[in-house]
């Protein structure tokens, strides 16, 4: 993720984002309190909650009910991973004491839901009888020797899905986007440490071939029983 305006390397990222990064990321660059100041208020958003017409509420107190009757069974959408959306939907998640599903929708402001278990967000998502939980983490490797998200510094990302339940996810594929105002290594691409071409071909991945700017991984028919798939990328600062 990046912050900031001009050159700076973590210039393009949503303001928004910007309160709740440290809550996130665990190598931040800088610290929203110590390194930024205020300088004025610009604008102010309204949060709203609102349900698919084949939900059966009509009512916050009748949407908890149901999900608390339904566990598993509900996902909700955001404007993205760490918007104030996505925290205030954690936090209602949390104070209704309901499990419901978190459905990154990779930046569009519309929102998506989870199909089939093709979803590339950290989290959890169940399917039928079975589930995935999906991590990432980046590491920086700038080319000092050090780990400064500077330009010309590696990004590399490295993203886990280990499933656990008694059913089976059938083609389950991850696609993941990369970050803005970088550019993707090629032949970095791996999955559980063996390379993966960047051509669409007959192994697993490709690189910006089946979605635009974005690592795709086919990772077939997982069960409980299948070890943790581990999917490595980097892509390079501008």
């Amino acid at each position: 993720m990046k912050l900031g305006m001009g050159t700076r390397p973590w210039a393009g990222l949503d303001i928004g984002t910007h309160s709740v990064n440290v809550s996130l990321m665990k190598n931040m660059p800088f610290h929203p309190e110590r390194d930024f100041a205020p300088v004025t208020l610009l604008a102010t958003l309204p949060n709203i909650l609102a349900v698919n017409p084949s939900v059966p509420a009509r009512t916050l107190k009748e949407l908890v009910a149901y999900a608390k009757a339904n566990p598993g069974k509900l996902s909700y959408a955001s404007a993205g991973t760490g918007t104030a959306s996505h925290i205030t939907g954690e936090h209602f998640r949390h104070t209704a004491g309901v499990d419901v599903v978190f459905a990154d929708p990779a930046g569009s402001a519309a929102g998506d839901v989870v199909r089939d278990g093709r979803h590339s967000a950290s989290g959890t998502y169940t399917v039928s009888t079975i589930a995935a939980a999906v991590g990432k983490s980046v590491t920086v490797i700038d080319q000092f020797g050090g780990s400064q998200p500077v330009a010309g510094a590696t990004l590399r990302y490295t993203i886990t899905v280990t499933m656990s339940g008694s059913g089976v996810a059938n083609g389950v594929v991850i696609t993941d986007p990369f970050p803005a105002n970088t550019t993707y290594t090629a032949g970095s691409l791996r999955l559980n440490g063996a390379p993966l071409s960047d051509a669409a071909d007959a192994d697993a991945g490709d690189a910006g071939i089946t979605a635009p700017g974005a690592a795709t991984v086919n990772l077939g028919v997982l069960t409980a029983a299948s070890p943790v798939q581990t999917i490595v990328f980097d892509v390079k600062i501008n």
